[in-house]
């Protein structure tokens, strides 16, 4: 369900440093919200940032359909950064 870009090997960052970049957010949240932390972790790992991502899960009562949701956007999170 989530829109994403293929893995791939990052290139050199034009600098020549090294960079880490931490993306924190709810698995659950706006209407978006995950394609947009995709698109995000896919650009800050073109530019060669080593990509951490944390994510909130639903709180049980929310239901099944936000934690099904949510287990997909970790999924291709998963697929894209280098930590989740």
């Amino acid at each position: 369900p989530f829109a994403q870009a293929p893995a791939s090997v990052p290139p050199e960052r034009k600098d020549g440093g090294a960079g880490m970049a931490f993306v924190m957010g709810s698995s659950s949240g706006s209407p978006g919200g995950g394609t947009l932390m995709l698109q995000l972790v896919n650009h800050l790992r073109r530019q060669g940032f080593f990509v951490a991502v944390a994510l909130t899960r639903p709180f049980g009562f929310e239901g099944n359909r936000k934690m099904e949701q949510a287990d997909a956007l970790v999924e291709a999170m998963e697929e894209v950064s280098n930590l989740v």
